[in-house]
């Protein structure tokens, strides 16, 4: 599965913008392994380091709650994180690159379906620039 996003996030929990971030691009290599690739837009420039982001993500998860003003009740849970993991891009001639690894976490065996999710920060800041995301 490959995933591209060229727009502004614009998820609920990010600020919708029109000004240009670049792209991002991640390819799945194995059952656990991504290849991510950001190309800034121009105008962010090419000074310091990016830092890239990986979820895990269990999907049709439930759970029986016992007590509590819930109690009695079966919840159920989509896109909860059974992964993080983040690193540092590699400055390459043509963008940054990383390979993540998003290996099985707690709760994904008996997650009916995964997702993935991925977002790049300058580093040093928690604020996405861009994010992409899809099912596994």
């Amino acid at each position: 599965a490959e995933w591209r996003s060229s727009g502004p996030s614009d998820t609920r929990f990010a600020e919708k913008s029109a000004r240009r971030v670049g792209v991002l691009t991640v390819k799945r290599t194995s059952a656990t392994s991504f290849h991510v690739m950001y190309k800034p837009d121009p105008s962010l420039g090419r000074d310091g380091q990016w830092r890239i982001y990986g979820a895990l993500l269990g999907n049709g998860l439930t759970s029986d709650v016992r007590t509590g003003e819930n109690a009695g009740r079966t919840l159920r849970h989509e896109f909860a994180v059974l992964t993080l993991t983040s690193k540092a891009m590699d400055n390459e001639s043509n963008g940054f690159s990383a390979v993540v690894e998003l290996p099985a976490g707690v709760g994904s065996a008996k997650a009916p379906s995964l997702s993935a999710a991925f977002w790049v920060t300058k580093d040093g800041s928690q604020k996405p620039v861009q994010a992409v995301g899809g099912d596994l």
